[in-house]
């Protein structure tokens, strides 16, 4: 009985080792997925027509379409994103979608969106030498304004597309 009793020991011996060495190997194989990446910022709206479409996308994406929370957690973080202006917007309801429903109706106006765009390019200064800082300038602020006039869908008229 006490040579079946050492060899019962010695099996299991072996068996612990090839199962310490197999749990080194699959450590070695297997992705660092228990890495701890920094917890996100929740984004913020101060009330800036032209930052809200952002904001929105943002916030819908970490908050606003996470199943995990419930509608009043939702409320909570919107409320708290809020800044400035816009953290004054009221709603019909207190609630996380008719909130939403409040910031998109005031935020979400084509109008005034391309009014703040033209606004912008008509108020680059006039250019008093060829200064390649001024000339950059004067670039940028062009390149900052059209692809969010496009993206609104701006009309062009013929006159603009006339080649004078």
């Amino acid at each position: 009985m006490e040579e079946d009793a050492e060899k019962f020991k010695v099996s299991i011996l072996v068996f612990l080792s090839k199962l310490e060495e197999q749990k080194t190997e699959n450590a070695k194989l297997s992705p660092k997925s228990h890495i701890k990446l920094p917890d996100l910022p929740l984004p913020t709206f101060s009330g800036k027509f032209q930052e809200f479409e952002n904001f929105k996308t943002q916030f819908m994406s970490v908050i606003g379409n996470n199943d995990s929370l419930n509608e009043s957690q939702k409320l909570m973080y919107l409320k708290s994103a809020l800044k400035n202006e816009a953290a004054l917007i009221q709603s019909d309801q207190d609630n996380f979608d008719s909130l939403l429903t409040a910031l998109e109706n005031r935020y979400e106006n084509k109008r005034a969106l391309v009014d703040i765009h033209i606004a912008g390019i008509l108020s680059i200064n006039k250019l008093h030498n060829e200064n390649t800082t001024q000339i950059r300038s004067l670039i940028d602020t062009v390149r900052d304004h059209m692809p969010s006039l496009k993206n609104l869908k701006l009309e062009s008229n013929s006159l603009s597309d006339a080649n004078i």
